[in-house]
């Protein structure tokens, strides 16, 4: 498929009815998220929503270098209403992240005038959201750039940073790739390595384990295993293993089963329902593959008789899996290209998001959103690892992951993760799904599209005629 390019794409697709760019820096669309029936929402408590809300609102604030204190927050939320972000912000605070949502628009043009015409390697990439909102471009070569006609390409230069690189990104995935093909060597020699990921901001290999004494020995180890390791590009420390996120609970009843929808696993628990997929015969829903029993297993839709959907298929839950997800067949007139969208309170919003292409390139810093189901709210957040490797589990190790700030909870696995376009209305390209949770540091392992899509051997079902309709039934 053709790339999917930030709002000026977008506007292009409903002109055209063809992707001609790519969505490669939108940041955060405004959505609640999954939703539980209406008689579910009185056992909720005011004072639990209440905690709620200020919890996301504290993440939010925290993720993107905003003021953090208690009674700023709580005033704030009494003072403002929830506005697109789907957190309370003053005026001031979101005319400053539609800035930033500008300047990451420009980020696909800026690369391409780095490439082409300047004929310059970009060796580093990310987005400082703590320190105000600033894109980092990075050069190994940085005294030979022109860096003012960089910054003149740039419309918001104040919120550009060139600088200097040691290693270069694709350096250090090429280190990661290659400490990944020693994993099992290394756990022979009871070093408690935990997991591997790449960072443009700290330009390391960022190694945790679960034990102080292993960090030497895994230094040791490595430089005896590898040819020409230098241990200045790699920073081990402490770290855990992440955590599946499946457990017991439905939610409202649906027909299609939107993205986000929790799902049940007949004998397992409930995940939450990621998209619709298709191969040559059969059409799916795709969740986690941790998720699924046995192939032929019962997959259910809320506690409302009948609730059959679909029979689970077949999963890519293996040893060094790109994307621990199952595929779970459905009659064709369940498809749908919907991700649920609802206000944390658990009333229906009518603007869902409607899935109309994939998000395939990336960077650090990138906003996205995750419609989560046990969470029960669309939640926005930003990536912060690109090619996270490790421990999921006791005997599950991921490759190849992407990693976003937010924590995901129990019942979330197979959560829909997405970016979108605000002059656009309510569409959304799929970025991946959600499945496990880092029990430590907090924040959420994500599936990355185009590796669901190899594993299980599928297309996504997108919407390209904006006329699938769509009724939810409470």
């Amino acid at each position: 498929m053709e790339p999917f390019k930030p709002w000026r794409g977008m506007i292009d697709v409903l002109r055209s009815k063809y992707l001609v760019g790519l969505l490669i820096a939108l940041f955060f669309t405004v959505f609640s998220s999954q939703i539980f029936a209406e008689s579910n929402q009185a056992t909720t408590s005011d004072s639990a929503s209440g905690n709620f809300e200020y919890e996301k609102n504290l993440q939010f604030r925290t993720e993107f270098g905003f003021n953090t204190a208690k009674e700023y927050i709580e005033d704030t939320i009494k003072n403002e209403k929830v506005g697109k972000y789907y957190v309370s912000l003053t005026e001031s605070e979101e005319k400053e992240m539609d800035l930033r949502m500008k300047i990451q628009s420009e980020v696909p043009d800026i690369l391409k005038f780095i490439k082409e015409d300047l004929k310059y390697q970009v060796d580093g990439l990310f987005f400082d959201n703590i320190n105000g909102g600033i894109l980092n471009i990075g050069f190994k070569d940085l005294e030979k750039i022109d860096k003012e006609s960089i910054k003149g390409f740039v419309s918001e230069s104040t919120r550009l940073k060139l600088y200097q690189v040691r290693y270069s990104e694709s350096e250090l995935n090429a280190l990661t790739s290659e400490i990944n093909k020693i994993v099992k060597d290394i756990h022979a020699q009871n070093i408690s390595m935990v997991s591997i990921s790449p960072s443009p901001i700290t330009q390391k290999v960022e190694i945790g384990v679960e034990d102080i004494s292993s960090i030497s020995r895994l230094k040791n180890a490595l430089s005896e295993m590898i040819n020409g390791f230098e241990k200045n590009m790699v920073n081990i420390s402490l770290g855990s293993r992440g955590e599946f996120t499946a457990f017991d609970r439905a939610a409202a009843r649906f027909r299609a089963v939107p993205g986000g929808a929790q799902i049940g696993f007949s004998g397992s628990g409930f995940c939450t329902n990621g998209f619709t997929a298709k191969d040559d015969s059969n059409y799916y829903y795709i969740s986690a593959g941790h998720c699924m029993g046995y192939a032929g297993q019962q997959v259910t839709q809320s506690y409302i008789l009948p609730n059959l959907v679909a029979y689970a298929n077949r999963e890519s839950l293996y040893w060094a899996t790109t994307a621990d997800a199952s595929a779970s067949t459905i009659d064709p007139s369940n498809a749908t290209s919907w991700i649920m969208n609802a206000n944390s309170g658990g009333l229906i919003n009518s603007q869902n998001n409607l899935i109309v292409a994939e998000q395939i390139n990336e960077f650090v810093g990138m906003g996205v959103c995750m419609s989560l189901g046990q969470t029960n709210s669309n939640i926005c957040t930003s990536v912060s690892d690109l090619n996270f490797n490790g421990n999921i589990g006791l005997f599950n190790w991921y490759t190849s992951y992407r990693k976003v700030l937010y924590t995901s909870v129990a019942g979330d696995s197979g959560s829909p993760v997405y970016v979108s376009c605000f002059e656009c209305g309510n569409y959304v390209a799929l970025y991946g799904m959600a499945t496990a949770n880092d029990g430590s540091s907090g924040g959420t392992y994500v599936a990355y599209i185009g590796n669901i899509k190899n594993e299980l051997d599928v297309e996504v079902v997108k919407n390209n005629n904006n006329s699938i309709t769509y009724t939810p039934f409470p």
